[in-house]
């Protein structure tokens, strides 16, 4: 599911739901693959971005737990 798609409580389950079905499918395409490091690429990414000016929360929370699976 595209992130840009996240509109709403349902929508972003939705998400929830494919970015797990991805991990299971093919967790080696993510950078972080333990919570550990899952957690700590979520708080790098808030700390390192500018701040967003996305008005919707679920959008947001979205952004956030893609840039778990993949920021540096």
């Amino acid at each position: 599911m595209n992130i840009e798609n996240v509109t709403d409580q349902q929508s972003f389950q939705e998400y929830l739901s494919s970015i797990r079905t991805d991990f299971e499918n093919g967790a080696v395409s993510w950078g972080n693959t333990d919570l550990a490091s899952y957690l700590e690429a979520m708080s790098a990414w808030l700390k390192d971005s500018a701040p967003r000016s996305e008005t919707n929360p679920w959008k947001l929370a979205a952004f956030l737990l893609q840039a778990g699976a993949f920021y540096e």
